[in-house]
């Protein structure tokens, strides 16, 4: 990993994303991907090269110490309901936020404790998608101790 920590590199893929999102929208047309005419935002390539970042720059981190991770965890699992852009780039957020799974075991359990109540204060039961449900599972166990 660079010189950045966890948490900055994490939030230079978010700006990138943001940036990228915002390219896609300017360029949007009104009836793309209506009706199948034009390309639909939700399929421009910036999603998958968020969530590939996302996935690599996590990976990488695996040997960052767990206040690191808390921090980085923290940021990710946060910027789809802190996000003001349109509703697919959150969406595609809330999917990146499966890479935080194998980072949750590595967290102490004060820091799971405190990102498991940020978690589920922004995203109440039941209107989570089930990939926040196994992430609410995995911030449980490691809160556990």
């Amino acid at each position: 990993m660079s010189e950045l920590s966890l948490k900055a590199s994490l939030q230079a893929v978010l700006d990138t994303y943001d940036g990228d999102v915002r390219e896609v929208e300017k360029k949007r047309r009104p009836m793309d991907g209506v009706l199948g005419f034009g390309r639909a935002p939700a399929d421009d390539p910036c999603h998958g090269r968020m969530d590939k970042a996302v996935e690599e720059l996590l990976a990488a981190a695996g040997d960052a110490p767990a206040e690191e991770a808390a921090d980085a965890l923290e940021l990710l699992l946060g910027a789809a309901g802190a996000y003001e852009g349109p509703e697919y780039a959150k969406l595609s957020l809330v999917a990146a936020q499966r890479h935080a799974l194998a980072q949750a075991a590595r967290l102490r359990a004060e820091d799971a404790a405190r990102l498991l109540d940020a978690y589920m204060k922004a995203y109440p039961r039941k209107r989570q998608f089930p990939i926040q449900k196994k992430i609410v599972q995995a911030l449980e166990k490691a809160a556990r101790g």
